[in-house]
C-alpha cells in the first residue's frame, strides 16, 4: 500500500492535489462496489489528523489495479488544557481607602481595568489549591403529585483557600512573594479572587494582565488569619482560608 509510511503531504502531492483536499477521487467513490475493500489510515499531522482512505480498484474499470486513496479529509482533536493555564488575581474593595478600592462593579461583567487595578498572585501560590464553587443548598419539599424525590437547587456555595510561598528576604519590595503577605497577613481584608482560564499566569518577573474577551470566573470573600505551614521538606509558606461574602459570578463570564 503506497504512502503508509510516508508523510501524507507527499503522499497527496504525487497524486496532484493539495493536503486538505476533500474529496480526492469522486469517481471511485462513486465506483464502489461489494468487491472493493476500504481500509482506514489514520496519522498525525499538525494541528489535526488526516484520515485517508484506500479501495482497491479492479482491473478493466479504467483504474490502474493496486490501492490508490480516493478520499482525504481533517479531523479536528480536542487537546486538553494543560498546566500553567491559571491565573489568580486578588481585587480588594475598600471605598473608604485612599485611593478607594472598588473592587469589582458587576461579577457578571468585570472589566479588565477592575481586575488590573488588583494583583497578579499566581507565581507566589501554591499549585494545589481550592477556589470555585461546592454543591448548592437545596430544598427537597416534595409536592402530591411527585412520585419520586426532589432536589430543588437555591443559593450556591463557594470556597477557598490557598496557599503561598515566602520571601526569604522581607525587605525586597519587588518580590511577588512580599506583596502577597502584604496583602493577606492582616485578616479579614475584603475583596475578589478573579480565576482567568485558558491564559498563562505569565511569570514571577512578568505577570501577565487581564485583557477584554478573557474566560473567568468571580468570587467575593473576606481574608482569613494566616496560618504559618512548617514542613521539613518543603518552603516555609502561609496557608489563607477565605470565607464566603455572597457574591459570586454566574457560572464561567468574559471579561469585558
Amino acid at each position: 500500500m503506497p504512502c503508509l509510511r510516508e508523510r501524507l503531504e507527499g503522499c497527496s502531492a504525487r497524486q496532484g492535489v493539495a493536503p486538505t483536499e476533500v474529496p480526492i477521487y469522486e469517481e471511485a467513490l462513486s465506483r464502489l462496489t461489494g468487491g472493493f475493500f476500504v481500509s482506514e489510515l489514520v496519522d498525525a499531522y499538525s494541528s489535526g489528523v488526516f484520515r485517508v482512505l484506500w479501495a482497491e480498484v479492479p482491473i478493466g474499470e479504467g483504474w490502474a489495479s493496486g490501492t490508490r486513496p480516493f478520499h482525504l479529509e481533517m479531523i479536528t482533536i480536542a487537546k486538553k488544557l494543560l498546566p500553567p493555564n491559571i491565573t489568580i488575581w486578588w481585587v480588594p474593595e475598600d471605598p473608604t481607602s485612599t485611593p478607594p478600592k472598588p473592587g469589582i462593579a458587576n461579577v457578571n461583567a468585570p472589566t479588565a481595568a477592575e481586575i488590573n487595578a488588583g494583583t497578579n498572585i499566581s507565581c507566589a501560590m501554591v499549585a494545589d489549591f481550592t477556589l470555585g464553587w461546592t454543591e448548592r443548598d437545596t430544598d427537597d419539599s416534595a409536592g402530591l403529585c411527585d412520585d419520586a424525590n426532589v432536589s430543588n437547587p437555591l443559593r450556591k456555595n463557594y470556597e477557598s483557600t490557598l496557599t503561598f510561598f515566602l520571601d526569604e528576604n522581607r525587605t525586597d519590595a519587588t518580590s511577588i512573594y512580599n506583596k502577597v503577605q502584604d496583602l493577606f497577613q492582616v485578616p479579614l481584608q475584603l475583596g475578589y479572587l478573579v480565576q482567568r482560564i485558558r491564559s498563562s499566569p505569565g511569570s514571577v518577573s512578568s505577570p501577565t494582565v487581564a485583557v477584554a474577551g478573557d474566560e473567568v470566573t468571580v468570587f467575593k470573600f473576606l481574608s482569613g488569619d494566616p496560618n504559618i505551614l512548617n514542613d521539613p521538606a518543603a518552603p516555609i509558606q502561609m496557608e489563607v482560608v477565605f470565607y464566603a461574602q455572597g457574591v459570586s459570578s454566574n457560572g464561567i463570564v468574559t471579561v469585558v
